[in-house]
């Protein structure tokens, strides 16, 4: 019996086509596994940070605080304030856009107001004047002391408006922190202190161990100072009956 050989019933162009297909998807696999090996994926473990984009939004970049509000800085003299306990400003009434304060010891006598150009002659405290040897104005606090003679540093001093500058009082502003009274031997906080009435004790006092903010300023009792400071800076002051020490904002 005779064999006759097997043809196939396929057209030969056909078969050529789809060799062809075979051929690149064959090649094209290759190329993707090899590709795929040679670059793998990072490895990320379940709650891992990705790394930073070059493409992030500008503005998802950290702000700078300023003193006009922002974020508490953190510095050693804000730090050692904001640990302390925190009081409601409730508990300080304000009255013609001042609150005031005193230390815990009685010591110092303190005032916030909205424009420190309120108390210019004041009963209670006094304040340091400018470096242009004006009184300030705008927001800050004045604390003065009861007790203690201290004198301004040298380089602390500062020309008066009128009669000559004494220690016994800080003054901290929005831009300027500075030691020292203009008066002419006269003490508001002494002669009051020291009068039958002795009325600092009306006023309410910041325990130690405690702090009040007041918009973007707090004041704090941490024996053996009482340390005022502006939060979003770090600029500020402690007092003490025998020390007084002034600091800068924060680089």
């Amino acid at each position: 019996m005779s064999h006759e050989p097997i043809q196939s019933k396929m057209p030969t162009p056909v078969a050529i086509f789809i060799a062809l297909v075979l051929v690149g998807f064959m090649v094209g696999s290759g190329y993707y596994l090899y590709e795929k090996n040679r670059n793998p994926a990072p490895i990320s473990a379940p709650g891992a940070i990705p790394p930073p984009s070059s493409e992030m939004p500008q503005e998802a970049a950290p702000q700078v605080p300023t003193s006009e509000g922002g974020g508490t800085v953190n510095v050693p003299q804000v730090a050692k304030v904001m640990a302390l306990n925190p009081l409601a400003t409730d508990d300080f009434p304000m009255k013609d856009g001042i609150i005031r304060f005193r230390s815990a010891s009685g010591n110092e006598i303190c005032a916030w107001a909205d424009d420190l150009a309120k108390l210019h002659d004041d009963r209670w405290v006094v304040l340091t004047p400018n470096p242009d040897g004006q009184y300030p104005t705008g927001p800050g606090i004045a604390c003065s002391q009861v007790r203690g003679e201290l004198l301004p540093r040298p380089e602390d001093r500062r020309a008066c408006p009128s009669r000559s500058l004494v220690g016994r009082a800080a003054t901290l502003t929005r831009n300027d922190v500075a030691f020292g009274a203009c008066l002419s031997g006269r003490n508001p906080a002494s002669e009051d202190a020291n009068s039958e009435q002795d009325k600092r004790f009306e006023i309410t006092a910041v325990p130690n161990g405690s702090y009040v903010k007041l918009g973007d300023f707090a004041c704090g009792g941490a024996a053996p100072d009482f340390v005022c400071v502006q939060t979003t800076t770090g600029r500020g002051f402690s007092l003490r009956a025998d020390h007084y020490d002034l600091y800068q904002p924060a680089q």
